[in-house]
């Protein structure tokens, strides 16, 4: 596992409260884009289970002029930066956004997102008829279908570009992408994110592999709290698994 200790970069911005330490990745209900869709209960099951995040299609400003042949080439996973204590603003229903995320997620620092190559998608300003941006990103488009949409050069950008503009800004996600599925060990995982209520027996499985559970309905401060006795909760857990001889051993 990647070492994801905090670098002098990191240290500028440890006391912001408006920066995230944290990624996450939200699932949803993909039964009706996918013939082989789940929940997103299951979908987050899945991906805790196969430790994998899947990429499995492009969403990137280019995306409907990017041959079906050629669309797992550009498919990409998503993640938001934004603050756990905000993550209800995201799961509500927004009008106009056709993606609708769910009470589901898992969490990983942002740090070890950036040890596997993701970066922020980039939003080009298109505001008030800026059409420079817009021309450019044309023109790297072209070359990479000139070049048959290998996955090189020019064309490792094409994953990552939007734009915003009078109808369609979606800039405030602020979301972060990996090319390609992401693959990680289960200690990479900070946290799961389930609904506040309802997922006793999913929550008590997680928290008997060692793994915390949030919901976006919570605080900061709720967090923290309950991070407490979720940790108290764990070595209930683990004293009664271990025998008494094996837990002295381990001290």
């Amino acid at each position: 596992m990647a070492n994801h200790t905090n670098s002098a970069r990191d240290n500028a911005v440890a006391a912001r409260g408006d920066l995230s330490r944290f990624v996450v990745h939200l699932t949803r209900d993909d039964t009706k884009s996918y013939s082989n869709g789940q929940s997103a209960r299951d979908n987050l099951k899945a991906i805790v289970h196969e430790c994998t995040v899947g990429a499995f299609s492009p969403h990137c400003l280019h995306m409907k002029q990017i041959p079906k042949e050629h669309h797992d080439a550009f498919a990409v996973c998503c993640f938001t930066e934004t603050p756990l204590s905000e993550l209800h603003l995201l799961t509500r229903r927004i009008p106009g956004r056709s993606i609708e995320l769910s009470d589901y997620g898992i969490v990983f620092s942002r740090q070890f997102l950036i040890s596997k190559g993701a970066q922020p998608a980039l939003y080009l300003n298109l505001y008030d008829n800026n059409e420079r941006l817009r021309d450019a990103a044309r023109s790297v488009h072209e070359i990479v279908a000139e070049n048959g949409f290998r996955r090189s050069g020019l064309a490792q950008l094409l994953p990552f570009l939007n734009t915003m503009n009078e109808r369609h800004d979606f800039a405030w996600e602020r979301e972060w992408r990996i090319a390609g599925d992401l693959n990680f060990d289960p200690r990479d995982i900070v946290a799961v994110i389930l609904p506040e209520t309802g997922e006793r027996k999913l929550t008590h499985k997680y928290l008997e592999r060692g793994i915390p559970v949030i919901s976006p309905a919570w605080s900061t401060e709720r967090i923290v709290a309950e991070f407490s006795e979720q940790a108290r909760t764990v070595r209930r857990i683990w004293r009664k698994r271990v025998p008494k001889t094996e837990r002295k051993r381990a001290r």
